[in-house]
């Protein structure tokens, strides 16, 4: 896999300005860190949030659910036209999508995978155990670790199957971290994504640790989830060291992000029954942006 830095034609800049917005608007805690790209590298990936926020709205919208499935069938064929090369004009991120499709190598299989996870979201069943947890994790955030690591690229002489897997991994500590971050909130909507025997083993059932009606075992219960996403995290480090060296900041900076929430729900674990769920604050955000490239600095 060789870096690659795609110039972006003038025509196409509209719609690259577009997912700009969307990104910085709704990303959270991934435009802190994904604005450390270089460009064009940046822009790519501000097509690919944008777009899987499209997918992801419509899945989890207030529409019935008959009209949801028909726009993510809408949505997946607009997608296959975008990796054709012809993009639909309905809106300009389309246009930005096919761009960045055509300028890194970045499988198509991935794109569809994610799409199904929207699907799952949109009809969701209850994960029964661990098997189901990590594919449903691998179709809504695998998948956007592999996209990432296309775009940044790699260094020279890099395996790309090893900083792949390492992509899988990352992509699971940052979805276990988010299952957890946002467990109130999803138990309230209808839906919980840790395994049904996970609950099984411990004596607990969902609503138990929605109320907290035990301290003990519930905070027992969601170390144990944050253990399993520490080790993915740590699985997972050796790939900063495997990207291209300038979008190193970006990894080390959404990875610190993603990190830094983990360990608060480890120290409190009763956070995640807040249907606000767990933040880190804007400055607390800026400060780990500002150290990632200081870091890489010295580093290199």
């Amino acid at each position: 896999m060789t870096t690659v830095t795609a110039h972006i034609p003038a025509s196409l800049q509209p719609g690259f300005d577009a997912c700009r917005v969307i990104t910085r608007e709704r990303a959270r805690n991934f435009y802190y860190g994904l604005r450390l790209t270089p460009e064009p590298r940046r822009s790519a990936l501000y097509a690919i949030y944008a777009w899987s926020r499209l997918g992801d709205d419509i899945a989890d919208g207030d529409a019935p659910v008959p009209d949801r499935v028909s726009s993510l069938d809408a949505f997946e064929a607009e997608t296959r036209r975008a990796i054709d090369g012809v993009p639909s004009d309905a809106d300009p991120l389309w246009a930005a999508l096919a761009h960045t499709l055509s300028a890194y190598p970045i499988e198509p299989a991935w794109l569809y995978q994610m799409i199904e996870g929207f699907r799952r979201d949109l009809a969701f069943t209850p994960i029964k155990d661990r098997a189901q947890l990590e594919d449903y994790c691998d179709l809504v955030a695998g998948t956007v670790g592999r996209m990432c690591v296309a775009v940044w690229g790699l260094r020279p002489g890099v395996d790309p199957e090893e900083a792949m897997a390492h992509a899988t991994d990352r992509g699971l500590a940052f979805q276990l971290t988010n299952i957890l971050r946002d467990f109130g909130a999803d138990f309230d909507e209808g839906r919980v994504y840790i395994e049904a025997d996970r609950f099984d083993r411990a004596g607990l059932d969902p609503a138990a640790v929605r109320a907290w009606t035990d301290h003990g075992a519930c905070a027992a219960f969601i170390r144990g989830v944050v253990t399993e996403a520490e080790a993915a995290f740590g699985r997972s480090a050796p790939l900063v060291d495997l990207v291209d060296p300038p979008c190193r900041p970006v990894l080390s900076a959404m990875t610190r992000i993603y990190y830094g929430l983990l360990q608060r729900i480890g120290d409190q674990p009763r956070l995640v029954t807040d249907p606000a769920g767990v933040r880190l604050g804007k400055l607390s955000k800026i400060t780990i942006a500002a150290r990632a490239v200081l870091e890489s600095r010295l580093r290199s």
